[in-house]
């Protein structure tokens, strides 16, 4: 091209930069290359986070590439180049170790500490409109800005030092370009151009200062003017840039100069595996051969040397082995076998579930090593599928690890490769369509209200194409616009689910680590596809979660049989036989429990309606998985040999449930022996904690759950005839307030009341919400105590403060209506206990009445015979008064840009809009103007703003809460209503408390009709099983004793009881324990029926000991289910992020505790009473023959 001025722009910031650039690093990059530039540049803000897609798009396209990052020092910015690929890993390094001096999103970076990585292999540049020496420019002058420059140089060197210039065509630019130039050519700097690039093109100019107002926490409006006026900050084309910089032509050539110079392609920064430790001087592949050598010999057989053999399945293992073990060698992924059966083995060893799946199945070497369980060569399976020369990269081998325990394997592997060669690799957390649009509507200044409304009509899980197409929705067009270009762009960094990888040098000289949103949790700044783009080699660590109940027990049985020397699908065929009734019982059960929660009625029930559908949609999901699969897979894959010991030692070959099987027989007999003593000992138990403990130290009861709260209702109370002018300026003085406590996300404040809202003093309304957990230091119950604190002593001005309740929410956690059949008496009685609640309760707040505290309205009497005799007329006074008032309307007018017409009206001006204002007034009469004070007086009255009948009565309401979570809502609900019930109010005078009170009476006499209800079901169904009304009752004794536990966990949390959560893990849990009792008994039973010569005693014994592992196991496997809920943990699975302590958590944490515990309390004692209360029925009969003989033979 005849006018192309070479050029490489070296500061360009990516959407990596998390809410600081628009485009993605693909649009860049097209937009580089089709400028015809000689190189460019990514700088994401704080990290490489982008420059992996950076690298492989200008690949595609023949881009060179420079990397770099813009670090923020707390004096500014400095953009920083790596020359080569050893200035690019010393950079890495000093982002990492200035993320590392931090925390999340707030990295600590020191000049002095950088030029420490420096070493001359990078060149720095002052920065942009952030820079460190712009911003001293700015703030204290020249000569401070020739300090900065000259304390750079002393750090890097003179020759890595580059002042940076850019024009956006900003009147000051120039001004500010010719003082950064003298400030360079005074200490012998070279100057170089750019444009401080946020965007590909200037159409993406309004998503950039969209996204700079999400990341303010603001909107358009109020960023407005912190942002550049115009779309100039893109890439532009060196012909371009020559004609903004033509006073000085040498920038923009020393701009493409070290572009060209610094550009290299990412692949030579690219590590490989660490060399896995072998003995005997083996290298990787000679021990990878020894190995799979003995664990095929184990597998197949010995290798066979009759070439008649060919065709058996021995010979073509051994075939298909030496094929993979070529495959692996010539591709140089030996020591990637090695380390996964590395992790394999320590899973064993430490008894750890663990399972190779995914394409690694296809393979034999993988089988011989044990790192997956399916016959490859048996099942016919390709391994070209898994790996093969054609492919690039090594292989992927997933590894399901027992989710409880996957923390021990990750830090085995940090322990094994060192935490320098080790890393977890991120998730790029990125747009979906919903809070795309929601941070777009926030952006253009629409409510919180409005913003959640628009992303619920969004499709979930689709795009927003999907919407627009289906047009089934109200979302402003501008809205839509900008939530589809930021989709799919990156929001912030998650930690992968269990992705960790290796590498021969220490990670950080290839990729910076900064800290993960868990605690004490270091990541990558790449995520799995980055890592493995970029030659990391990523191995994943996924957790699995135990498998249901009924799967275990058909599991546990089989394997028993496999040990009495049953073949896999003999045993399994069995297995689900015999354990057919049994499960078929217990899943009933359960539903059973939870059937009655179907009809759960009022506010409460429609919040809750969807958990026992879930529940049975999960329960019928495990009964399919527990018949059907289970033994379908057991029988194919399942192990031949059983660790099982047969006979009668019922030892199972793990050394730890082997000692408790042990100590457990031991107690088993004396239980047995002694079965009175043992039951009045467990019904002991029961009473002490259940009624003695419980009853004298528990902490109460709540309604639903004491959750965070995340937003607050704001009300503004004063007395007075306030003007809609001066309810503005009380509304703005209170906000004014609001607005100084940090942590608040969101504040909405409206003038005026509606016909519902608390009596005639509410000046304005609205609520509050405190900014997400993730980017506060303290709760946001304490943000909401700050804000009342800071809006509390107003003069004259009450400000109420509720926080948002979890759960169904109600206008005040406590609500008192008073109804009656006389007006003034139930006005009365309203204000005798509001007073009482005001000056005699203590710990209660927010209190208010529906009183309607009158207002005053002016009424302008007129003397008629007065305003006769002087020959006024009435219809001019009036004229005047409406002048004063209102006004006149005398036309409309329609702005270009509105649907609606605006009135124009004509009225008098400020200065006489009063009420002395109409004294002053003067009016037309026979003798010429005289003052409309001389016939007219201003009378005062009051004006009643409303009457509330309710159900054909009077009523008013005193809705209240209380002070802190220290006064719970019940103790203050009990205190009131022995104080209304010694009051003598007017005859006809009622009292209620409503809304939650009176939901939490009906919650709580529901649920315990339910468990009467589930109770009853259950029974029937197990006298239909056993056939034994005592046997049926003894199941339903676990419900019992996981109630106390339940209790016991209280005790132990110092949690109250949650009418609604709780409620609900007391029914869940009558449907769950009963299924160790079912399988006891039913295993009794059977034993008894085989074993007719058997004494019970024994009997039981051995059927204790048979059922023990499958009991414990099937109670662990829900308790470490839930276990993270319990102990604060949520888990969010979609986003791939663990929150410790979201409101979540909150809801559902004390259902989760209750189950935990009182699943825990009843198995334990399970194992004590039930084998004792099934040998006392033949104990006591035995007691009565022998005393019925005594008593016969004395006769």
């Amino acid at each position: 091209m005849a006018n192309h001025v070479p050029y490489a722009e070296l500061h360009c910031r990516s959407n990596f930069s998390f809410l600081q650039g628009a485009s993605h690093p693909e649009q860049l990059v097209e937009q580089a290359q089709s400028l015809g530039l000689e190189a460019l540049a990514l700088t994401d803000r704080n990290g490489l986070y982008g420059i992996v897609r950076f690298a492989e798009a200008a690949r595609v396209l023949g881009l060179p590439t420079v990397f770099g990052a813009e670090l923020q020092l707390d004096s500014g910015s400095l953009v920083i180049i790596a020359r080569n690929p050893r200035g690019y890993a010393h950079l890495s390094s000093a982002i990492s170790a200035g993320q590392l001096a931090g925390s999340k999103e707030h990295p600590v970076f020191v000049l002095e500490q950088l030029g420490e990585f420096s070493v001359g292999d990078w060149w720095v540049m002052t920065g942009g409109r952030d820079g460190a020496v712009v911003r001293a420019l700015n703030e204290q002058g020249p000569s401070a800005a020739e300090r900065r420059v000259q304390q750079m140089k002393t750090v890097f060197g003179n020759d890595s030092v580059l002042m940076e210039v850019w024009d956006h065509g900003d009147p000051l630019d120039s001004a500010r370009n010719d003082v950064l130039v003298q400030i360079a050519h005074r200490n012998n700097l070279n100057s170089v151009a750019t444009n401080d690039v946020l965007y590909a093109t200037a159409k993406q100019h309004r998503l950039a200062t969209a996204v700079a107002a999400v990341r303010e926490r603001s909107s358009l409006d109020d960023v407005d003017a912190t942002l550049p006026p115009a779309a100039t900050a893109y890439v532009r084309s060196g012909a371009e840039q020559h004609r903004r910089f033509a006073r000085y032509p040498s920038v923009v050539q020393c701009a493409a100069e070290i572009g060209k110079d610094a550009a290299f392609d990412l692949r030579l920064v690219a590590p490989r595996l660490p060399p896995f430790p072998c003995p005997d001087d083996l290298d990787e592949m000679s021990y990878l051969r020894q190995l799979v050598q003995v664990g095929a010999t184990r597998r197949y057989g010995i290798r066979p040397t009759d070439t008649r053999e060919d065709l058996s399945l021995r010979a073509r293992a051994w075939q298909v082995i030496d094929h993979e073990l070529e495959v692996i060698s010539a591709l140089g992924f030996a020591g990637y076998f090695l380390v996964v059966w590395d992790i394999v083995q320590f899973c064993e060893r430490s008894n750890i579930f663990c399972q190779g799946r995914g394409s690694a199945a296809n393979s034999a070497v993988c089988y011989s090593l044990d790192i997956t369980k399916a016959d490859a060569v048996s099942l016919g399976l390709l391994f070209e599928r898994f790996l093969s020369p054609e492919r690039d990269g090594p292989p992927d081998i997933d590894i399901d690890i027992e989710s409880g325990r996957r923390e021990e394997v990750i830090q085995y592997v940090y322990q094994r490769h060192g935490r320098h060669h080790a890393a977890q690799v991120a998730n790029v957390i990125t747009y979906r369509a919903r809070s795309a649009v929601r941070d777009m509507s926030r952006a253009l200044g629409f409510a919180p209200g409005q913003q959640d409304a628009w992303s619920k009509q969004v499709d979930a899980w689709g795009s927003l194409g999907v919407t627009v197409k289906n047009d089934d929705h109200n979302i402003p067009a501008a809205v839509l616009e900008l939530a589809r270009e930021v989709q799919d762009a990156p929001r912030h960094l998650g930690i992968h689910s269990g992705g960790m990888v290796m590498c021969d040098r220490p990670v950080t000289e290839v990729c910076p680590v900064e800290w993960g949103r868990m605690e004490g949790r270091s990541v990558l700044q790449w995520d799995k596809d980055d890592c493995a783009a970029a030659g990391l080699v990523k191995f994943d660590l996924l957790g699995l979660g135990m498998l249901i109940d009924g799967a275990i027990v058909v599991t546990e049985y089989a394997d028993r049989k496999i040990s009495e020397g049953l073949t896999r699908l003999e045993a399994y065929r069995l297995s689900s036989k015999r354990m057919f009734f049994p499960i078929i019982s217990s899943t009933a059960t359960t539903i059973a429990a939870f059937t009655p929660l179907i009809f759960w009625p009022g506010f409460t029930g429609q919040f809750m309606r969807y958990l026992p559908i879930t529940v049975f949609i999960v329960l019928s999901a495990s009964l399919v998985y527990a018949l059907i699969i289970t033994p379908v897979v057991g029988s194919i894959f399942g192990q031949r040999r059983s660790t099982l010991v047969s006979g009668e030692s019922e030892q199972t070959g793990e050394v730890l449930f082997d000692r408790i099987s042990e100590f457990y027989s031991k107690a088993l007999k004396k239980f047995v022996k002694n079965p009175g003593e043992t039951i009045i000992a467990v019904v002991m138990l029961l009473w002490f904690f259940g009624y003695a403990m419980y009853g004298n130290f528990s902490k109460g009861t709540l309604y639903f759950a004491d959750v965070d709260p995340v937003a607050a209702e704001i009300s503004i109370r004063g007395r007075g005839n306030f003007s809609s002018s001066e309810a503005k300026e009380i509304m703005e003085i209170v906000e004014e307030r609001i607005q100084a406590v940090d942590g608040i996300e969101n504040l909405y404040l409206t003038t005026g009341s509606q016909w519902f809202s608390a009596g005639g003093d509410t000046v304005s309304r609205g609520f509050i919400e405190v900014v997400d957990s993730k980017y506060r230091d303290i709760s946001g119950k304490e943000v909401i105590e700050k804000v009342q604190k800071a809006a509390s002593n107003i003069p004259g001005i009450i400000v109420e403060i509720t926080p948002e309740e979890g759960g169904p929410s109600f206008s005040s956690p406590i609500e008192l209506g008073i109804f009656g059949d006389n007006e003034q008496s139930v006005a009365k009685t309203t204000e005798i206990i509001e007073q009482y609640m005001l000056n005699d309760v203590v710990g209660l707040a927010n209190i208010r009445s529906t009183l309607p505290y009158s207002l005053i309205e002016w009424k302008v009497q007129v003397d008629k015979q007065k305003a006769a005799q002087l020959g006024v007329s009435i219809v001019d006074v009036g004229a005047l008064v409406q002048m004063l008032t209102n006004g006149f309307k005398v036309g409309e007018y329609r702005p270009d840009d509105s649907k609606d017409e605006i009135e124009i009206r004509a009225r008098f001006g400020v200065q006489h809009r009063s009420l002395s204002g109409i004294e002053n007034l003067k009016v037309n009469s026979i003798n010429g103007l005289i003052p409309v004070s001389t016939f007219i007086k201003l009378v005062p009255r009051e004006n009643r703003q409303s009457v509330v009948r309710r159900n054909g009565k009077f009523f008013h309401e005193i809705g209240l809460a209380t002070e802190s979570s220290d006064y719970l809502v019940t103790d203050k609900v009990n205190e009131m209503s022995e104080w209304l019930a010694k009051q003598e109010f007017d005859a006809g005078i009622e009292t209620k408390f409503r809304g939650m009170q009176e939901e939490t009476e009906q919650v709580t006499e529901f649920l315990v009709i339910a468990a009467i209800t589930a109770l009853a079901l259950m029974l029937i169904l197990l006298v239909t099983q056993f056939n034994s009304f005592y046997q049926s009752t003894l199941v339903l004794s676990a419900v019992f004793m996981s109630v106390v536990g339940v209790l016991i966990g209280l005790l132990i949390t110092g949690k109250p009881f949650s009418t609604t959560m709780t409620g609900i893990a007391i029914v869940a849990l009558s449907g769950i324990v009963v299924n160790n009792n079912i399988v006891l008994i039913d295993t009794f039973n059977r034993l008894t029926g085989e074993f007719p010569n058997l004494a019970k005693e024994d009997v039981i014994i051995k059927t204790c000991k048979q059922r023990l592992r499958p009991i414990l196991l099937t109670t662990a496997t829900t308790i470490f289910g839930l276990l993270p809920l319990a102990i604060g943990l949520s888990i969010d699975v979609l986003g791939r992020e663990i929150i410790v302590g979201s409101r979540v958590v909150g809801w559902w944490q004390n259902l989760a505790s209750s189950i935990v515990f009182g699943l825990a309390f009843s198995t334990v004692l399970t194992l004590i009473f039930t084998p004792a209360a099934l040998i006392l029925p033949s104990r006591i009969k035995a007691w009565l023959e022998h005393r019925f003989k005594l008593l016969k033979s004395s006769s």
